[in-house]
């Protein structure tokens, strides 16, 4: 899976240089400045320097099913499993049935990336 020239690429280039903060539901996962990202195999490592060290980190993510705005500030990562089966019943039936190996933040949630005002 490549994301070059798609929808999601776009939507990451837009929140470069912004300030993010990553919510699973109430709880912050992960806050700073959105410096660069890169694709991992099935996953994306944001490059984000922390508001109070000011140092570099990398928070690996999930490419999500599905992804986009909310409004202008919020973007919505969807992993429900749900989402990846909606134009297919069956598959959707087979993958809810799954019990995962290892809970994860990700699995089966929606990940809030709000991000500030551009000035």
């Amino acid at each position: 899976m490549d994301i070059s020239n798609t929808p999601f690429e776009n939507l990451l280039k837009q929140m470069l240089q912004r300030h993010l903060t990553i919510y699973n539901g109430k709880r912050v996962l992960k806050r700073g400045k959105f410096i660069l990202f890169k694709q991992n195999n099935f996953n994306i490592d944001l490059h984000l320097i922390t508001p109070k060290k000011q140092k570099i980190v990398i928070y690996s993510m999930p490419i999500p099913f599905e992804s986009n705005f909310i409004d202008s500030n919020n973007i919505l990562f969807d992993y429900k499993i749900s989402s990846l089966g909606k134009n297919n019943p069956g598959l959707y039936e087979k993958l809810r049935k799954i019990t995962p190996a290892k809970k994860t933040k990700f699995y089966n949630n929606e990940i809030i990336i709000e991000m500030d005002l551009v000035l």
